[in-house]
Formats: structure tokens, C-alpha cells, sequence
């Protein structure tokens, strides 16, 4: 109904409501006071936990069905345009955009210091949370519109046609950050 709700958790009443322009798919991200999610108008929202009250917004040129992922205080998500983006989590200034091949309704996760995302696409992503820089790009047969799940060092995530993949988390260096060995330039160079 176009509304994002909050409601109280011990008494089931209506906190607060507030509006966006057309539906929302995203689900949000509550962190230190400060509500996260992305709306089918394109825009992405950051509200007052309390109050409900709209401290920013970022906009975008597509939909955005793809659920945050809040950590070392920026915000992570993708778009139906195509990119990656994180933003400030305080004031929502872009810090990076990724170009994705592909719409991305896939939610990120952020783990061992790695953002991970999938792309309608076909690919698979693994990027420097930093400055957005790639360090995998694994294609999948199909679009991955999952959410990934990590667990240790594997990463697992699942693509439309119901293939389960898990990748190592640690198998490569950073280009320019870490010695890089000769093989891996190889399958770099050729996005394996």
C-alpha cells in the first residue's frame, strides 16, 4: 500500500507510518537508531527508528527491491539500474557505484571485510566494501537474485534455476593490495 510501517512489538499498535510513492519490496535495516530499505520509486530511505521522520534520501533511475546491508558505517544495496552502491550511512552521500551487468535485486552481505552480491545479470560479485573495487566475478548459468549467506570463509548463494553454489571467501587477493601469483593474474584476466 505504498506505506512503511513500524509498529510497537509488545502491543502490535502503529508506531509510526510513512510514504513512499509506490510499493516497497525491500526489507529494512535497523541500525544504531536509523531505519534503511529502497522503494520501487527508485528512491532508497533512511528514517528515524523513533519517529519515522525522513533523515535522507538517494535516488536512483530503477526500482529497488534489493535489501540493505549496514556495516562500518556505510550502507550497501543494488538497483534495477544496473549498479551497486554504497552510500554514507549518517547522511546518505555516495561513496561508489559498481556497474553490475544486470538488474540487482540481490541483498548483499558483508563478511570478512568482502561485500557480496549477485546480478540478474548472471554474475556473482565479491568487492572491496571500501572503494568498490572488484575482486571475483564468478558467472553463474542463470540470474542470481538471492541474498548470499556466509558462513566462516564460504559464501553460499543460489541462482534462479535453483543451483546451489558455495565459494571459497579467501581463494584471491586483492589486485594491487597483495602479492599476486601468476596463475591468478590468468584467471583474473579472463573473470574466473
Amino acid at each position: 500500500d505504498k506505506n512503511f510501517y513500524a509498529i510497537d512489538a509488545a502491543t502490535g499498535a502503529k508506531r509510526w507510518e510513512f510514504t513512499t510513492r509506490t510499493w516497497i519490496n525491500s526489507s529494512p535495516a535497523v541500525v544504531n537508531g536509523i531505519v534503511y530499505f529502497g522503494s520501487n520509486d527508485g528512491k532508497f530511505y533512511a528514517l528515524d527508528a523513533k519517529s519515522g521522520e525522513k533523515l535522507w534520501e538517494f535516488k536512483t533511475s530503477f526500482p529497488i527491491e534489493s535489501s540493505p546491508a549496514v556495516a562500518d558505517g556505510r550502507v550497501y544495496f543494488g538497483s534495477g539500474d544496473y549498479n551497486i552502491y554504497a552510500l554514507d550511512a549518517i547522511n546518505g552521500t555516495k561513496l561508489w557505484e559498481f556497474y553490475a551487468e544486470g538488474a540487482v535485486s540481490s541483498s548483499p552481505v558483508v563478511s570478512n571485510g568482502i561485500l557480496y552480491i549477485g546480478s540478474g545479470g548472471k554474475f556473482f560479485y565479491a568487492l572491496h566494501p571500501l572503494n568498490g573495487n572488484l575482486r571475483l566475478r564468478f558467472m553463474s548459468l542463470s540470474p542470481v537474485y538471492s541474498a548470499p549467506a556466509a558462513s566462516g570463509d564460504t559464501i553460499y548463494f543460489i541462482n534462479s534455476n535453483g543451483v546451489l553454489y558455495a565459494i571459497d571467501g579467501k581463494a584471491k587477493s586483492w589486485p594491487q593490495e597483495h602479492e599476486i601469483k601468476p596463475y591468478w593474474i590468468q584467471l583474473y584476466a579472463f573473470g574466473i
